[in-house]
């Protein structure tokens, strides 16, 4: 859903994910959408961006930690 608050727009999280401009969720479903989008030539460069909004600095390492841990290895090669 788009919106607006004090003049200035936004993008829900579900809109984001549904026009495929972000990918959220787990290591295994990110893992899978990136694959899917590799598959289907529509992935040409990855600007992951751990930290957005209001989330911590604690919970955007975590982030950053797991997609390194969980995520990377199965897109090499």
């Amino acid at each position: 859903m788009r919106g607006a608050i004090g003049g200035r727009s936004f993008m829900s999280a579900d809109y984001l994910i549904g026009s495929g401009t972000a990918i959220i969720g787990s290591p295994k479903t990110v893992r899978a959408k990136i694959e899917e989008m590799r598959g289907q030539d529509r992935l040409g460069i990855l600007l992951p961006m751990f930290q957005f909004g209001i989330l911590s600095d604690q919970l955007a390492r975590r982030s950053i930690e797991m997609f390194a841990a969980e995520v990377m290895p199965h897109l090499r090669g």
